[in-house]
């Protein structure tokens, strides 16, 4: 079942190269292992892969997309 995220939220993630599919399909989004102060998102890769808002921090992956902090935020998905 595709998320609901505003037309704003979405226009932020303008370096998706991925047209933004974790809204339209949620199952395939990174999972969060852990969020810091509400900004920082440490997640676990459903699928590898470039992305631009993606970087490693010594082990651990960090997710800096505008779209997923707002999912996870919003629906604690």
């Amino acid at each position: 079942m595709p998320l609901k995220v505003s037309e704003d939220i979405l226009k932020k993630a303008d370096k998706c190269l991925k047209n933004k599919k974790c809204v339209s399909s949620p199952n395939l989004m990174c999972a969060v292992k852990e969020c810091v102060d509400g900004n920082l998102l440490f997640i676990t890769e459903k699928e590898s892969g470039y992305c631009d808002y993606k970087f490693n921090f010594g082990t651990d992956i960090v997710c800096g997309c505008p779209v997923r902090k707002h999912i996870y935020l919003k629906d604690s998905v």
